[in-house]
C-alpha cells in the first residue's frame, strides 16, 4: 500500500503544473487563428496530463479499493441479516402494540356501554402501550401516491432522460424546446492506441 509521502510525492508535480496554468489563465486571451491553436495544443496537454493524474490516482488507490471491496465482501451479508431481524423484530413489535391498543379501546368501550368502573379499563390502555426502557415509538407520517393521474401538475418532476431520448428521436413534446449550446471537446490520442 502506498504511504501518504509516496502519494504527495507522485501528486507534485501535477498540482504544481495546475496551478501555474491557472495563474496565467486569467489574464489570457485569444485574438487570432494562431492563439487558437496554441489553445488546442494547452488543451491537448492538460487532457494528457489530467489522464495521466488520474492514471496514478488509480494506481495508488487500487489496492485500498480492493482491501475496501473484500471488506465489504465480508461485512454487507452479515450486516443485511442484522438489518433484516432489527426489522422483523420492529414489525413485530409494532403488531403487538398496536393489539394491545385494540384492546385497550374495546374495553373501555365495554366499560363505558355497561357504565362500569372505568379504571380498569384506563389502566389495561396504559399498561398495555408501554414500551421498555431505551425502546420508542414514533408515529411517522409517510407520503403514498395511489392515484398519479390525480397528482396535480405542479408536483410533477420531469424525466429529462426521457424526454432527451424522445425527443432525439423525433417526437414534439409540448413544453420543450431543444438549444444547441458550443461545447469545445478535444482529441488527444491515448498511448499505445
Amino acid at each position: 500500500m502506498t504511504d501518504d509521502k509516496t502519494a504527495a510525492l507522485a501528486v507534485a508535480p501535477y498540482a504544481q503544473r495546475a496551478e501555474m496554468l491557472l495563474a496565467i489563465l486569467p489574464a489570457s486571451e485569444i485574438t487570432n487563428a494562431a492563439e487558437l491553436e496554441a489553445a488546442n495544443l494547452l488543451i491537448k496537454q492538460i487532457k494528457t496530463r489530467s489522464d495521466e493524474l488520474a492514471a496514478v490516482k488509480k494506481q495508488i488507490t487500487q489496492p485500498m479499493r480492493a482491501a475496501l471491496a473484500a471488506v465489504s465482501e465480508l461485512f454487507t451479508p452479515v450486516e443485511e441479516k442484522y438489518a433484516e431481524a432489527e426489522k422483523q423484530l420492529k414489525t413485530m413489535v409494532v403488531a403487538y402494540l398496536t393489539h394491545m391498543e385494540s384492546q385497550a379501546r374495546l374495553a373501555i368501550g365495554r366499560a363505558a356501554e355497561s357504565g362500569d368502573d372505568m379504571g380498569e379499563a384506563v389502566e389495561l390502555a396504559l399498561t398495555s402501550t408501554q414500551t421498555p426502557e431505551g425502546m420508542q415509538v414514533r408515529r411517522v407520517s409517510e407520503v403514498v401516491v395511489f392515484d398519479e393521474a390525480s397528482v396535480p401538475r405542479e408536483y410533477l418532476t420531469p424525466d429529462l432522460k426521457k424526454i432527451k431520448a424522445a425527443v432525439k428521436t423525433g417526437i414534439d413534446i409540448p413544453g420543450v424546446r431543444v438549444e444547441t449550446k458550443k461545447q469545445v471537446a478535444v482529441s488527444v490520442p491515448k498511448k499505445g492506441g
